[in-house]
């Protein structure tokens, strides 16, 4: 992918994943059933413009690289079709401060569902303003999964934190960015807290 930059966070644990979609006890939800929470935008970008808001009906990026669409079942399903860089994101209207998460032991935790995998790099973001911010390569994991079925996976906040986030200015909380081609649906975005240590990607 071109024009990346920005920190990278080692996947040091790679542990047994939940499979299924039942919710989980998720201290801070941002996106819940498809939908994003009170104060939050589901958004799409790439290069011609970086933030279309998705709608009732979905969205498309204007250079056409990412579609985004409620799949009927509580989710988004969104498809990148692997002809140049694009970002699904949610924006958050206020900052939101994650440091007491971050000090709670906290973990971003996603509930998806991977329909085709990628076959090049995808950057899982926490945003705290442009440029600042934190990432994780997350292609090896998104191509372990098994197509089709439901999983819950979680990261580490720590991580995110050593690696240059600065928690108490986000304004992202969760940004997938890719040029390969893929597919998959999202259901839940959240935060939860104690989970850090025992995440699906841990740094420690």
């Amino acid at each position: 992918m071109s024009g990346r930059s920005g920190p990278k966070i080692a996947a040091c644990a790679l542990l047994a994943l939940l499979a299924g979609a039942t919710a989980a006890a998720e201290d801070l939800g941002v996106f819940a059933g498809g939908t994003p929470a009170e104060g939050y935008l589901l958004m799409v970008g790439d290069p011609k413009r970086w933030d279309v808001q998705v709608g009732a009906d979905g969205a498309t990026t204007y250079a056409g690289y990412l579609g985004a669409r409620p799949s009927g079942d509580g989710a988004i399903e969104a498809t990148w079709n692997g002809e140049g860089d694009a970002q699904l994101f949610l924006a958050g209207i206020e900052p939101l401060d994650l440091g007491p998460m971050v000090a709670a032991d906290g973990a971003l935790v996603l509930l998806l569902s991977v329909a085709d995998a990628p076959d090049d790099d995808v950057e899982l973001r926490i945003g705290c303003g442009y440029p600042c911010g934190a990432s994780a390569q997350v292609e090896k994991l998104l191509g372990a999964l098994p197509t089709g079925e439901w999983f819950r996976v979680s990261f580490d906040l720590r991580c995110f934190a050593d690696q240059g986030l600065e928690p108490g200015k986000v304004d992202a909380p969760f940004l997938l960015l890719t040029d390969s081609a893929m597919k998959l649906s999202i259901a839940d975005v959240g935060f939860v807290e104690g989970l850090g240590p025992k995440a699906t990607v841990r740094c420690r």
